[in-house]
């Protein structure tokens, strides 16, 4: 795709002509060579994708056009310097994107009320909210579940239950979400 500065020949030069479209693009003119038609049906794989943008499409106009919904997404684009005409593409990018996990720290924790798990967790926009659950690894019965809150670069759960005692396995379960609704689990083992 190539780019041309914006002058009086080619400023407002748009459509096709030729084997080529002609667009502007927040002030440049984006030459891209025009799409072919496939000789070949599309695979059930390549369906599924198609479909998974289709979905996030719609996600995104419905998102425009609701302005509580709508009021994130323009946050974040005004923090990143990202330009109001880019934001339907930041929206739908948010649909395809669950959030990450990046680390899960036990340190804190000890089995104890009060003890803390502490969450880091990321999205291309915003984690909305972190949850956890512990359980016992030997029967799968509860131990304790909860939101976390926000606290500076990590989320931070705060134990409300005593644990088994150290040398029993809990299996610690953590959701990210994000605006989009993506959910992302992950799972831990925790001896000491």
């Amino acid at each position: 795709m190539g780019k041309t500065p914006v002058n009086r020949a080619l400023g407002e030069l748009r459509g096709k002509i030729d084997d080529y479209v002609f667009r502007n693009l927040e002030g440049e003119t984006v030459v891209a060579r025009r799409p072919r038609p496939l000789k070949v049906p599309p695979t059930a794989s390549q369906l599924a994708v198609q479909e998974r943008f289709r979905q996030a499409g719609k996600y995104a106009k419905a998102v425009l056009r609701d302005p509580a919904r709508k009021q994130p997404y323009l946050d974040f684009a005004e923090e990143s310097g990202v330009s109001n005409r880019r934001l339907f593409g930041v929206i739908a990018r948010d649909y395809l994107q669950p959030p990450e996990i990046l680390n899960i720290d036990t340190t804190y924790y000890k089995r104890v009320v009060g003890g803390e798990i502490h969450v880091m967790a990321k999205d291309d926009v915003l984690v909305t909210g972190v949850t956890l659950k512990l359980t016992r690894h030997a029967d799968g019965s509860l131990i304790e579940e909860g939101p976390a809150t926000y606290y500076g670069p990590y989320w931070r759960y705060v134990a409300t239950a005593v644990a088994p005692p150290a040398g029993e396995l809990i299996d610690i379960e953590v959701i990210a979400t994000d605006l989009a609704k993506n959910r992302t689990i992950e799972r831990m083992g925790l001896m000491t």
